[in-house]
């Protein structure tokens, strides 16, 4: 599922792919990069990572068209998925 997290004003903040979206608003306010007054809008039905991540790349690639950088919160440009390096 494709999401979004907004701020109060309705800015996006994150975009992003998960199979989860109460998991994964859980671990982005444990993170810090969903905070008080953000929304997450979950903005499409369940679909393969590979089609996740493909949509992803291309959510992004529009909001640096339209703004000029990634959403404030985003730290990738691919929509692929990342591990944590610990």
């Amino acid at each position: 599922m494709q999401y979004a997290i907004t701020d109060k004003n309705g800015q996006t903040k994150y975009i992003g792919t998960t199979n989860n979206p109460r998991r994964r608003a859980a671990e982005h306010r444990e993170s810090g990069k969903m905070r008080q007054g953000d929304k997450m809008q979950v903005q499409s039905r369940a679909i393969s990572r590979q089609k996740a991540e493909q949509l992803e790349g291309g959510r992004l690639k529009g909001h640096r068209r339209e703004t000029g950088s990634n959403p404030e919160r985003n730290t990738t440009n691919d929509g692929r998925y990342h591990h944590r390096k610990r």
